[in-house]
């Protein structure tokens, strides 16, 4: 019992050193499935999604080249321009699709237009 009061406490105390220390990836040109799977078997944090995100997780490419960086950097760097948003809960990593951008505003007509007649 003491023996695996004592593994347990290491193994905790590694994946929360991997946590605080920050996330190291060097990766190029690989699908954004292969980093997500990287950050998770070298880090504490799990990621969890949405079936129907799959696809565009093992279509999208990435290189990425973090040292020592907090999640949300790495994160940010991974998700930011593919239409995915993310949330760190604990050490689980939700992802879902983001809002698709608002149209800009363009010019309106005015509502009323004044016609001068001179005479």
């Amino acid at each position: 019992m003491l023996r695996a009061s004592v593994v347990f406490f290491i193994v905790l105390t590694f994946t929360a050193h991997a946590q605080n220390g920050g996330i190291t990836l060097r990766l190029k040109n690989v699908p954004l499935i292969v980093a997500m799977d990287s950050i998770q078997q070298h880090s504490g944090y799990r990621f969890s999604y949405n079936l129907a995100l799959a696809p565009q997780l093992q279509q999208t490419r990435v290189s990425i080249h973090a040292t020592g960086e907090p999640i949300e950097k790495v994160l940010n760097l991974l998700f930011s321009s593919k239409g995915i948003k993310y949330q760190v809960v604990d050490n689980n990593i939700l992802l879902s699709k983001s809002d698709p951008p608002k149209p800009l505003l363009t010019a309106c007509k005015p509502a009323v237009s004044l016609f001068w007649n001179l005479i």
